[in-house]
């Protein structure tokens, strides 16, 4: 003959029994027990100009196996400690990942450098009681940093001035006070800066000789001595009336 049997519902208790026409059936529950552990946090600066770090840190305990990894190493390369090295201009994205197997994604930028060029003269001046002061105009291509964007080291030699400014660009004005070599260096809106070399001529013209009156036809020799400069000549056609 067919008999059958049912089992109960599954109590909160760790064992239960049921009875049926054919006898009793006992079963023991082994409730399962689910962890969740929060995903970690990274914290510091997650962005440095190329050329230079900056340290991040993250939650609980790293990882013992390639805690940090950059997604392209040839933008911005990181450290198992989580220092963080700018290498190239551009965007990663940094990962990692604690003891507890939980990992966290995060968008690291790679800040260019800016770049100056020069809008007007040369990059060179004429140092020394010029009339007018010799000048000229330099470009940044990057919006200035909020306080004193430009710097001269030495301002004895020469000093800087903003201009005007965009949300791409910086433009400034160096005059020249005196003969010798300065630093001038920008900072954009990241606090990312370039620093060049600018040199002010002395125009050292020591000795100018024959200033005489000459006859039509006739000529005379002048002489210019200088130290360390290229002198040239410039010709300029004077007329003399008697009214």
């Amino acid at each position: 003959s067919s008999s059958s049997f049912s089992i109960s519902s599954v109590s909160s208790s760790s064992s239960s029994s049921s009875s049926t026409n054919s006898g009793t059936i006992s079963y023991t529950s082994n409730p399962a027990i689910l962890t969740v552990n929060a995903l970690p946090t990274i914290t510091g600066t997650l962005s440095a100009c190329v050329g230079t770090t900056s340290q991040l840190t993250g939650s609980a305990t790293a990882n013992t196996t390639n805690p940090w990894v950059s997604s392209n190493a040839s933008i911005a390369s990181v450290s198992n400690t989580g220092l963080v090295s700018a290498i190239t201009a551009g965007t990663v994205t940094i990962t990692y990942r604690n003891t507890n197997g939980c990992e966290l994604n995060q968008s690291f930028t790679s800040r260019p450098i800016p770049v100056l060029t020069s809008s007007s003269g040369n990059s060179y001046l004429c140092g020394v009681s010029t009339t007018p002061v010799s000048t000229f105009t330099i470009t940044a291509n990057a919006a200035p940093f909020a306080t004193n964007p430009w710097i001269s080291s030495a301002t004895s030699i020469a000093t800087i001035a903003a201009t005007s400014s965009t949300s791409n660009s910086s433009l400034a004005t160096i005059s020249e006070v005196a003969g010798g070599i300065t630093n001038i260096t920008f900072k954009d809106v990241y606090g990312c800066t370039v620093t060049s070399s600018y040199t002010v001529q002395n125009v050292g013209i020591t000795a100018i000789t024959s200033n005489t009156t000459i006859c039509t036809g006739q000529s005379v020799n002048l002489n210019a001595t200088s130290t360390g400069n290229i002198i040239n000549w410039l010709k300029y056609l004077l007329h003399k009336y008697n009214w």
